[in-house]
């Protein structure tokens, strides 16, 4: 009997540590940076850093249209846990009627932030780019383009 006891608290010792190193590794999965910028697609940008309401450094791009001036912006979202480089060949061709912003999200990619909330913070994220093309940039609609936790933002 008591060695029955000795197993089942082994097994159970052992799965809540799986279960701390699983959280773990969601909440803070290795970094991915692409190589890849707008420049590599022949798209004029600009790398824009920014801060959330709590108080996040996220790093993003501005690309504006191609095709001529417009106040509107198609903000297009990464999934996890890639960050904007990984999109930007799905949306480049975008930039031909709107202008493009990609951001990383909180923790991934090039923006700082102690871990990934997989969507729940990252909606404050997105407010803070709206607040920023808005005062920065005078863009005045907005599209938005999700991929994963993108989309779900």
């Amino acid at each position: 009997m008591k060695y029955l006891i000795r197993i089942t608290i082994f097994a159970l010792v052992l799965l809540l540590l799986v279960s701390v190193l699983s959280l773990y590794m969601v909440l803070r999965p290795g970094k991915l940076v692409s190589d890849t910028t707008p420049a590599d697609l022949g798209l004029d940008y600009e790398r824009v850093d920014f801060e959330t309401e709590d108080g996040v450094e996220l790093a993003g791009w501005f690309i504006p249209t191609t095709g001529g001036e417009t106040n509107t912006t198609v903000i297009a979202m990464h999934g996890y846990p890639a960050d904007k480089g990984n999109i930007l060949f799905s949306v480049s061709e975008l930039a031909e009627d709107y202008n493009l912003f990609l951001f990383d999200f909180r923790y991934l990619g090039e923006s700082g932030g102690w871990y990934s909330t997989a969507g729940a913070k990252e909606t404050r994220d997105l407010k803070a780019a709206v607040a920023l093309l808005e005062d920065e940039y005078s863009q005045e609609s907005f599209g938005l383009w999700g991929f994963s936790v993108g989309g779900a933002v």
